[in-house]
């Protein structure tokens, strides 16, 4: 059963209310501008929301939340798959976000969805009553009290703030170097920088909306306050005659358009578009050659991690037309081959969109190509790979009947078949010719343990030596085992650091200091992977002063302690570690580069002095006196 309705016949608030009070559950959609926005109810309490328009997408949420540095939100938008559940699955994955963050964001997602409905004059909508998506969200359980409050106080100011804005209106800066220091300043909110940043041109406000990701009341309170102070014109759409001049750039555009040449199309018709605000056909075509060329920038730069940027031609005539004084020459003097885009912009210290821009250019004037990254694996051979990096991490804590399978009774036939079987499945001579050298030694060294372990096991007397020393070592088996599990969580929580996995890896060496107290490189690793995220550094800070316990003259981890503590903002504690790795490493390049940059003298020194750290000996070892 289904209930229909305007909402120009009744206002948001009152279907709300009428919603909880007849204790209703199922899909409320509501429809406007050809997209729909939806609340889900269950017995009248609001579980979740979810919308087809732009800005209540989970990464703008993200970008007006100021979660993620702008490279960083640039990297996840810009790989492929970024649908609202991918694009926050990565940044879990990635460590930028925590669980916690993650739900405060769907909240505020939820919470702006419906509260953007109470400005809505108008918009047909449905109940489809007991009915709720087959993929279950996340149920908020949003109160109703508090949120009436906020939306009605909010349509009540929309309502005050429409006269000075119109709905049809276009927008524009009037003065190009107040824009510019605006943008440039971060001394202002990053909502009012994006905004400033998107008006190089006149635009409707629908168009800052989806330019922005901001919610259209943020965008109409800012364009209120700078409208005020005479800083941003309004102009009212109106059907202008195009002169001759303009309509010549028209047809150019086309023509640059039609030959793929997106970027010079688009910049044409901007120069129109500012010049002729007021002309709808200009905003429209406008519009859709800025769609275009954004589609043509991700189809060419399709990841900005994993892209070596190569220059395709390296003469003369290049650096010539390019001058290394100039901001093009700086760019183009630094592509090395081998560096990704990602990579680049660390180095060069320039914003990620602003160099791929950059880089898009370069790639359409032939000058620079991206590699194409490989084609995946086909499935078969991925698994198969993926289960001889299995069977070598096994081997490491297995005994010789492990690794063959069998039981501690088994018959010398039993053990012989099972070698045999193996022998054909790890033979080099059996292996195909395209494995990648890591896999080829996993595999040499499972064949290896595999014979050795059908040699011992096949002779009496061997296997009768191996049986007692098995037994003499049974107490020690339990203390082995923890190691080795902690090694293998170790491994496996490098290989995510490596990856880029921060949240994955902080697990898996959490898992290995608690299998293995007594290792200081576990401890260490994990300091370095609280340099990644500034929410790790105390953690990371405890982490190293343990490993420098456990093991007080490794250099580097005095080293490590000293950048955790600069991160922090304790520059005492951090020139005493510097000093101190010094004292051990005098060439260390770490510690000279930072007490450099720190305007700090490097003594030269002769001689380690003590350290102010007792090492705490292993308890599963013999104390050496």
């Amino acid at each position: 059963m289904s209930q229909k309705g305007d909402l120009s016949k009744i206002h948001f608030d009152a279907l709300l209310l009428w919603l909880a009070r007849q204790k209703k559950t199922g899909t409320l959609k509501i429809t406007n501008q050809s997209r729909s926005k939806y609340i889900l109810f269950e017995k009248g309490t609001i579980i979740s929301a979810y919308s087809e328009f732009p800005e209540d997408s989970f990464r703008s949420v993200i970008r007006r939340m100021v979660l993620l540095p702008p490279n960083q939100q640039a990297e996840l938008e810009l790989e492929p798959g970024t649908s609202d559940v991918a694009f926050a699955k990565k940044v879990i994955e990635k460590g930028y976000v925590t669980e916690r963050e993650f739900l405060e964001v769907l909240k505020r997602q939820n919470q702006d969805i419906i509260l953007s409905l109470f400005e809505w004059k108008n918009g047909e909508f449905i109940l489809f009553e007991n009915q709720l998506p087959e993929s279950q969200p996340i149920s908020l359980k949003i109160p109703m009290t508090g949120l009436l409050e906020r939306g009605v106080d909010r349509a009540r100011k929309r309502r005050q703030l429409s006269a000075t804005i119109p709905d049809d209106a276009i927008f524009g800066v009037n003065d190009s170097d107040f824009r510019r220091k605006i943008s440039e300043s971060d001394k202002n909110p990053e909502s009012i920088r994006q905004l400033f940043d998107c008006l190089t041109e006149p635009l409707s406000l629908r168009d800052i909306v989806t330019e922005t990701g901001l919610t259209e009341f943020e965008v109409v309170v800012i364009l209120a306050k700078y409208l005020e102070d005479g800083k941003i014109d309004v102009i009212i759409p109106e059907t202008v005659e195009i002169p001759e001049e303009i309509r010549k750039s028209l047809a150019e555009a086309e023509i640059l358009h039609a030959r793929g040449r997106y970027w010079e199309a688009w910049t044409r018709i901007r120069k129109s578009v500012r010049q002729i605000p007021a002309n709808t056909e200009l905003q429209a075509l406008s519009r859709k050659y800025a769609g275009d060329f954004k589609a043509d920038l991700q189809k060419t730069i399709i990841s900005t991690d994993r892209v070596p940027v190569l220059i395709r031609k390296v003469d003369e005539a290049l650096y010539a037309r390019f001058p290394k004084e100039s901001a093009l020459g700086f760019i183009v003097s630094r592509i090395d081959g081998k560096s990704s885009i990602k990579t680049l912009s660390q180095l060069l210290n320039i914003q990620t969109d602003k160099l791929m821009l950059t880089l898009y250019l370069l790639v359409k004037a032939d000058i620079v190509s991206l590699s194409v990254p490989k084609s995946p694996l086909p499935e078969e051979v991925a698994r198969r790979r993926q289960f001889v990096r299995k069977i070598w991490e096994r081997m490491e804590d297995q005994s010789y009947y492990e690794i063959l399978g069998v039981k501690q009774n088994a018959l010398p036939g039993e053990i012989k078949a099972v070698y045999f079987e193996m022998a054909k499945q790890f033979h080099p001579d059996r292996r195909p010719e395209d494995d990648p050298e890591d896999v080829t030694k996993k595999l040499d060294e499972i064949f290896v343990k595999v014979k050795e372990a059908y040699q011992t096991l096949s002779d009496p007397e061997r296997r009768s030596a191996y049986d007692e020393k098995m037994n003499e070592g049974e107490t020690d088996i339990e203390l082995q085992k923890s190691r080795s599990k902690a090694l293998l969580q170790y491994r496996v929580g490098l290989k995510a650091f490596q990856s880029r996995n921060y949240r994955t890896a902080m697990e898996y060496l959490r898992s290995a200091i608690d299998l293995d107290p007594y290792e200081p490189t576990y401890y260490f690793k994990m300091a370095e992977l609280c340099t990644r995220n500034p929410r790790w550094y105390r953690a990371g800070v405890l982490s190293c002063t343990k490993a420098i316990q456990l093991d007080p003259e490794v250099p580097e981890y005095h080293a490590v302690l000293g950048l955790l503590y600069k991160l922090e903002g304790n520059f005492v504690e951090a020139e005493k570690e510097f000093f101190t790795t010094l004292q051990f490493d005098p060439e260390n390049r770490t510690a000279r580069r930072e007490l450099t940059a720190m305007g700090k003298q490097i003594p030269e020194i002769d001689q380690k002095e003590d350290t102010q750290y007792t090492p705490i000996p292993r308890k599963d070892k013999p104390d050496i006196q």
